[in-house]
């Protein structure tokens, strides 16, 4: 009879334990030299459990793949007094039912036993977070050392403006020192307060707010006289890219971007539509006020899934490329007057006017930088061609009773220019450029001879002797 109760108190000992004994998570040390550890899988012990097994010197700490449960009765993390890398991957909190997800209770993990003031990386990863910077929940407080904070598909429901004061809060003993602040793919976050980033203004350098599918809003405070943006002097990397649902940004947040260092925007695979122009031409007069900028920038085409995508500096793509439809080739010209030509553009145009009497002359033009003008034909003195470009410019006046010759310009700075012939008085050509110029007096009996211009120096005149010609060099 004794051994039967015996048998029934040790039965009653095993069924008693907690039901977590076994499925605790696994925690392993994985560099042994940056003291890093990782736990995995099962459930997040309860007070009744042994904590996680976990040395205390350890200075990383990666949590991945454990459940949460019973939330009201769960230990905090262990006593790591040195640690300064902390990872929450696949973190699933449950309601009491155990089926329903609920929010991270981040509270009651980092309890007291983090030593805060150490810690410089914080990341969370597919965990659900809820709510940031609300007045009556302190997320961040006590960790003034913070430099690295990243929210990777954690469901951050509200970034309020408030989220990050609570790094701030030892100020000015000890201020805040984030550098680095990612939201990347959250399925639930709809608008970034931009002053948020006040506090951190003098020390964060990286912002990414990237693949956030439902971000409509990068927003500007009501009272902006109150609490205006203020400039980002050490912002060296801004990205914000793929949120297909975000429109506009503010030009008060790009012009905020103020470091002197070396400095990179990136606006790309956003919900800005090219025809609009407006957004993009912002981001366009932010990279030509400033030295040493670098802009990625893409709008989408209108009604269509095209991209079109321009980068690079001030110095060696926008300058020449400054259209904020990011075409980097304007539209052709079809209104200008044919007689009339200035060439202000650096990109190569060509306009060909009518003829009225006779078929101009060919003028094949194999450079990308010349512009060739074909003006009209008819019975009245040429204009003047003034030539204001650097680059090369051909213009055939009209002829009244021979077939013109034929210019053929094989050279990227050769001019040619070839007054009437008979009839009319040829103009002035005043020559501006620094290229060569050609120029064939006319001749009254016999059709002209060809012209062809091969050197980029050479400069030809050629004089009428009897029924042949000759050349002077």
């Amino acid at each position: 009879m004794g051994v039967f109760w015996g048998l029934l108190v040790l039965l009653v000992a095993v069924l008693g334990m907690p039901s977590c004994l076994g499925d605790a998570p696994n925690c392993t040390l994985v560099d042994e030299a940056k003291k890093a550890f990782i736990c995995q899988g099962g459930t997040w012990p309860m007070y009744t459990d042994a904590p996680l097994a976990v040395d205390a010197t350890a200075k990383s700490l990666t949590l991945e793949n454990i459940e949460l449960k019973d939330l009201s009765t769960i230990r905090p993390l262990p006593v790591l007094k040195n640690l300064q890398r902390l990872f929450l991957r696949d973190l699933r909190s449950f309601d009491v039912d155990g089926t329903t997800k609920v929010s991270l209770p981040w509270d009651k993990l980092k309890s007291l036993n983090i030593n805060r003031a150490r810690l410089l990386e914080l990341e969370f990863d597919r965990t659900m977070v809820g709510a940031i910077g609300d007045k009556h929940q302190h997320f961040l407080q006590g960790m003034p050392t913070l430099e690295t904070l990243k929210f990777l598909d954690s469901s951050v429901t509200t970034f309020g403006a408030l989220a990050l004061e609570d790094l701030n809060y030892e100020a000015p003993a000890n201020p805040i020192k984030l550098k680095h602040l990612r939201i990347v793919n959250d399925k639930q976050l709809k608008k970034f307060p931009w002053e948020s980033l006040n506090v951190a203004a003098n020390t964060l350098e990286t912002l990414e707010l990237s693949g956030n599918l439902e971000l409509t809003e990068v927003s500007l405070p009501a009272d902006a006289s109150a609490n205006a943006p203020r400039n980002l002097t050490k912002l060296t990397n801004l990205e914000v890219t793929g949120n297909r649902k975000l429109i506009t940004f503010p030009n008060v947040a790009i012009t905020a971007v103020q470091a002197t260092d070396a400095t990179t925007l990136q606006f790309e695979n956003n919900g800005n539509e090219c025809e609009t122009c407006t957004h993009q031409q912002d981001f366009i007069t932010w990279v030509l006020n400033g030295e040493h900028r670098t802009l990625i920038i893409s709008c989408k085409v209108a009604e269509s899934d095209e991209l079109r995508k321009a980068g690079g500096t001030a110095a060696n793509y926008f300058h020449a490329n400054p259209n904020c439809n990011l075409t980097a080739t304007p539209p052709p010209a079809t209104t200008v007057q044919p007689n009339d030509n200035e060439q202000n553009s650096t990109t190569a145009v060509a306009i060909t006017a009518s003829a009225t009497i006779v078929p101009p002359n060919g003028n094949e033009q194999n450079s990308t930088t010349m512009v060739a003008t074909k003006p009209s034909a008819t019975t009245v003195q040429p204009n003047d061609n003034g030539q204001n470009s650097t680059t090369a410019v051909a213009t055939t006046p009209s002829v009244t009773t021979v077939p013109p010759n034929g210019n053929e310009q094989n050279s990227t700075t050769a001019v040619a220019t070839t007054p009437p012939a008979t009839t009319v008085k040829p103009n002035d050509n005043g020559q501006n450029s620094t290229t060569a110029v050609a120029s064939t007096l006319p001749v009254t009996t016999v059709p002209p001879n060809d012209n062809g211009q091969n050197s980029t120096t050479a400069v030809g005149r050629y004089q009428t002797i009897g029924d042949h010609c000759s050349a002077k060099r």
